[in-house]
């Protein structure tokens, strides 16, 4: 850009001078930080859950002979015993 298309922009939009935050931009704030807050909590959820069944299904991942990896007789029982 130009030194007058600089001067050119200067002499038709004039300086923009920033504003002091008002209540409503504090508001805005605390709002945007709650629903973020909001979101984190249930990625966090979303992660845990993934997590515990990520293990599950690690140990239910054969051993290298093949057969599958026990680590307790009670994984082998039915869920009505």
């Amino acid at each position: 850009m130009t030194r007058a298309h600089e001067v050119a922009i200067h002499q038709s939009f004039g300086t923009i001078q920033p504003r002091e935050p008002t209540d409503a931009d504090a508001r805005l704030t605390e709002d945007l930080l709650g629903t973020l807050n909001e979101i984190v909590a249930r990625q966090q959820a979303q992660i845990d859950c993934l997590t515990t069944e990520h293990s599950t299904l690690r140990n239910q991942m054969p051993t290298p002979d093949g057969g599958p990896l026990i680590r307790s007789l009670r994984d082998e029982l039915s869920p009505q015993y």
